[in-house]
């Protein structure tokens, strides 16, 4: 497209007289040209003077075709160059190649436009005549001028904050309420960013009593969402953090109803338990729970009426023999087995055990028996120990949702902020520009190890301590110390044992199915006690090494402490 077209070469005037040049550039127009022209001019205007017997034009045509016929805007039109070319007339904006050889007018309007569009648009524009906008990294980081920024809607406000303005973390928070004079508040939604307990969103919801808190990855126990509600509370985890590292549970979500019932749902397990649950006589379990807060025990097993285990399709197995759903009675003492149901059927195998261990009713195909058989006796005692298992991983994940909660409320006492890595980016670089970084690590190695056991103002160098400061400091340290190393090995020991005690349970459950299980499942076993071993003897490894370095560690600070000059004059 051009900026400028070319000007109307000089013109002849009805006298027969030219018009003045405008530049050197324009051109006179042709005799031909000019003959075409008045022809033209001289039959539009015998045709504007017909008789009237032929009819009337509408106003506007006939006002456009007596303009043509007074030879303006004709004359105008027959003088518009159409050289592209020709850089005294056009302005070129698109990158394109000259032309080879000169061409008609239209063939060079046609060219021109072909080659533009084989250009994909790629424009060579003149220069903005506005100035660059520049805005200060710091300005932009506070979004606002003073680093906030409400909105308000008819029904709802909006507020912004600039990351760091907010000592929560907060950067948006939005409030909606029943109507337009925002009287009463239906939900409030808050976003945080840099929390350390990874906290992202809140909801809010005053009018149910509801709230909902979602946190991102890598907060401990893969804790993915808690929701509370009145008398019931759901704890969403990470599966994949519930299937890796320490936690091999595949628990992904939790749910209580206060004094009722206790539901886990699970995922990726080797044994396909996708379900547990415990429910609880309410009234039993009320007393329970007041006496346990009164004397500050827990409340164990008290109420319970049932457990129950859902159990995934196994495709190694026959849907008869394939168990559902194992339901253990505790007031009763029976355990009810429910098989999966077959292809096309909508009934499936049910097994019952009384608390003595006798089979009272075998349902297959609608028919039903007893047996007294010797293998079903082995096989009540093999879910005996499935229900003690199943009471302690319920209690295991009662205590863990007890200390999770306490520590979101000493997390919420307490809210800390963690620097993004653009602001560590930022500071590492302002270090650098200033020397401040040479300087810190100047401090670092004139570090003094007694500093944290010294009251405030006796800690520096060439501060004289006295006797009994001297004493307690190298005592308090050596205790630290001892602490110190103690608690590594705490870690590595309790690792061990979780290490045993996944194979042990692996063990066991390859000896109760062993007979049922293919090739690919023996296979599986194989591998993961092949690992498990590995693990096992590399923690060995790492306990002795530590006691060891344990030793080692001690006694070399027992001898830096005699020879620090502050600690040596008053020890004999």
């Amino acid at each position: 497209m051009p900026l400028k077209g070319g000007g109307p070469s000089p013109l002849e005037t009805e006298d027969g007289g030219k018009q003045d040049e405008g530049s050197e550039g324009n051109k006179l127009v042709s005799e031909e040209e000019s003959k075409d022209v008045q022809s033209a001019g001289s039959a539009e205007d015998n045709a504007g003077k017909g008789p009237e017997n032929e009819g009337t034009q509408e106003s506007g045509e006939s006002e456009s075709v007596n303009a043509i016929s007074d030879g303006g805007v004709s004359r105008h039109v027959g003088a518009f160059s159409l050289e592209l070319e020709n850089q005294s007339r056009w302005e070129h904006i698109f990158l394109e190649e000259d032309a080879d050889a000169p061409k008609p007018e239209a063939e060079a309007v046609i060219s021109g436009l072909d080659r533009v569009m084989k250009n994909d648009g790629y424009c060579d524009l003149p220069t903005s005549w506005v100035k660059k906008i520049s805005i200060q990294k710091e300005r932009y980081q506070l979004r606002a001028p003073a680093g906030s920024k409400t909105i308000q809607y008819l029904t709802s406000t909006l507020e912004l904050f600039s990351p760091g303005i907010k000592d929560d973390g907060m950067v948006k928070r939005l409030t909606v309420y029943t109507n337009s004079k925002k009287e009463v508040e239906t939900k409030i939604e808050e976003v945080y960013k840099n929390r350390e307990d990874r906290l992202q969103r809140r909801v809010l919801l005053p009018l149910i009593d509801r709230s909902v808190e979602t946190f991102g990855k890598g907060r401990r126990k893969g804790l993915k969402m808690v929701v509370e509600e009145d008398d019931r509370r759901e704890f969403h985890f990470y599966p994949s953090a519930r299937q890796s590292g320490g936690h091999l549970d595949g628990l992904i979500r939790r749910i209580e109803l206060t004094n009722k019932k206790t539901m886990l749902y699970y995922e990726g397990r080797d044994d396909k338990l996708v379900y547990r649950s415990i429910t609880f006589d309410e009234k039993q379990r009320e007393e329970a729970m007041r006496s346990a807060s009164k004397t500050k025990s827990g409340a164990s097993d008290a109420g319970v009426v049932k457990m129950a285990e859902k159990f995934e399709r196994t495709s190694s197995k026959t849907a008869a023999t394939d168990v559902r759903k194992r339901t253990y009675f505790k007031t009763t003492g029976g355990i009810r087995l429910d098989y999966h149901f077959g292809d096309g059927r909508i009934t499936s195998n049910v097994k019952t055990f009384n608390k003595e261990g006798r089979v009272q009713i075998i349902q297959l195909d609608g028919a039903q028996k007893e047996d007294k058989d010797i293998a079903y006796k082995e096989e009540f005692a093999r879910l005996t120990d499935a229900e003690r298992e199943c009471m302690a991983a319920i209690k295991t994940s009662d205590r863990e949702a007890e200390k999770m909660v306490e520590r979101r409320r000493a997390e919420e006492d307490a809210i800390k902020l963690v620097q993004s890595i653009y602001d560590l980016a930022k500071l590492k670089a302002e270090e650098e520009e200033t020397g401040a970084g040479e300087e810190e690590e100047e401090e670092e190695t004139e570090y003094d190890y007694l500093a944290p056991f010294l009251p405030a103002q006796k800690r520096g160098a060439g501060v004289e301590l006295s006797k009994a400061e001297a004493v307690k400091a190298q005592e308090d340290c050596l205790a630290a110390m001892k602490e110190r190393l103690l608690e590594r090995a705490h870690i590595i020991d309790s690792r061990l044992e979780e290490e045993k005690a996944a194979l042990q349970k692996k063990n066991a459950n390859y000896q109760r199915n062993r007979d049922h299980l293919d090739k690919a499942e023996e296979e599986e076993y194989e591998n993961f006690v092949q690992e498990a071993t590995f693990r096992i003897r590399i923690l060995k490894q790492r306990r002795e090494q530590h006691g060891q370095q344990a030793h080692e560690k001690y006694r070399s600070l027992i001898e830096r402490l005699l020879n620090d000059k502050r600690i040596a004059k008053h020890i004999k």
